[in-house]
Parts: structure tokens; C-alpha cells; sequence
């Protein structure tokens, strides 16, 4: 009944998605609402249950085989990703060089996607953001590692749940060939 509920509604999808990114700009460019306990708490719990609203609308038009597919394939290439960025002393120049460029590429794609849709070209989208964001994963890890202080604990599992959450929808995107 959720399901159908959700289906029928699809508005919730883009409602708990601007909520969901209201939230997250209201941590990232006000840095003293991720440090202040409880609202920093407060404010991570709406963003993860607005997105999971979001997440819960996207996913009722795929079939269970394909949900289960890009879950294990997202998990296992986020633990592949993770391990590459604790264990490596790879130079990210090379990783901002190849972002860069899909970053580039995108705009023009997406902009023929909306003009002249084609599920070619919209695979290829999907593909090159699936990339794109395991570029994000290894840089964001290495980030958290590296650069932030224990007090930004929420601005670092906020990056890397916005992270997991793009990788599944365009591997789900992808899979389920919609």
C-alpha cells in the first residue's frame, strides 16, 4: 500500500528532495548549525528521512531484482572505493583531471537529453555520473581522513550519504533500464 501510495503521489519525491536539500545547504553554508549538538542531530535526521522519502518514491518504479542488484553493486563498489582511498598514496590530480572533463561533458548531454530524449544518451548520463561519483567517494573519504576535525563529523557522513545515495540511483537507473 506504501508503494501504491508513493506511485500516486510523486510529488513527495520532489517535495523531500528540496527539503532534503534545504537542509543539507543549511549544514554545509552554515557551518555552526553541523557543530551546535542537538540541532546538528536534528537537522541530519530530516535530511536522512527526507531522502529516504525521496529514495523510497524513486525506487517504486523498478522491479525488486533490479533494487537488489544496484544495492549489492553500489555496496561493493563503495567498500572498493573506501579501501582504494584509506590504503592508497595515489596523487587525486589525476582523479580532478578526469572529473573535470565528465563534469564538462554532462552539461551539454543533459541539455540534449531534455531537447532530444534518447535512452542511449540517457544511459550514457547515467554512466558517466556513476563515475563522476566515485570520484566524489575517494575524494570525500580522503577529505574526511585528512582535512576535517572531529567537530565535522556530520558534514563528513553527510557527503558520503549524499555520495551512496547518487551512486544507487543512477546504478538503479542504469539496471533497471529506465
Amino acid at each position: 500500500p506504501l508503494g501504491d501510495f508513493l506511485k500516486q503521489n510523486f510529488y513527495l519525491y520532489y517535495v523531500a528532495m528540496i527539503i532534503g536539500i534545504s537542509v543539507m545547504c543549511s549544514l554545509l553554508c552554515c557551518i555552526q548549525n553541523a557543530r551546535k549538538v542537538p540541532l546538528n542531530y536534528i537537522l541530519l535526521f530530516v535530511f536522512t528521512a527526507a531522502w529516504t522519502v525521496m529514495v523510497a518514491s524513486f525506487i517504486q518504479f523498478f522491479d525488486i531484482e533490479d533494487i537488489v542488484m544496484a544495492a549489492t553493486l553500489t555496496t561493493c563498489l563503495f567498500l572498493g572505493l573506501t579501501l582504494f582511498a584509506c590504503c592508497s598514496k595515489f596523487k587525486l590530480t589525476a582523479l580532478w583531471g578526469v572529473g573535470a572533463a565528465i563534469s564538462v561533458c554532462l552539461w551539454p548531454m543533459i541539455i540534449f537529453m531534455w531537447i532530444f530524449p534518447s535512452k542511449m544518451l540517457y544511459n550514457v548520463i547515467c554512466f558517466l555520473v556513476v563515475v563522476l561519483t566515485s570520484i566524489y567517494i575517494v575524494y570525500d573519504t580522503k577529505l574526511i581522513m585528512k582535512k576535517l576535525s572531529l567537530d565535522d563529523y556530520v558534514i563528513g557522513a553527510l557527503l558520503l550519504y549524499v555520495d551512496i545515495i547518487q551512486l544507487f540511483m543512477h546504478i538503479l537507473a542504469l539496471m533497471g533500464n529506465n
